[in-house]
């Protein structure tokens, strides 16, 4: 991330602004106190525009979710 001014950008990729909706959404439920669900975990990950890194080295036996939501747009291999 680069930071100049008032202006962020970052070097050689985006600063993955096309998962602005699903960040928006899960930081929303998070923050409403008044939102009725049950435990939720969110996952935020690094790199989703280059290497995936954030992902592919995510420790996931941190997670004791069985279900999963997934708001980028990923092609499952």
């Amino acid at each position: 991330m680069i930071i100049d001014g008032d202006k962020v950008t970052a070097k050689d990729t985006s600063l993955g602004a096309d998962q602005g909706v699903g960040l928006s959404m899960m930081l929303t439920i998070m923050e409403d106190n008044n939102l009725r669900h049950p435990d939720l975990e969110f996952l935020f990950t690094t790199e989703e525009e280059t290497t995936f890194n954030g992902a592919v080295n995510f420790p996931y036996s941190q997670i004791e979710s069985k279900r999963l939501i997934n708001l980028d747009n990923s092609k499952d291999n």
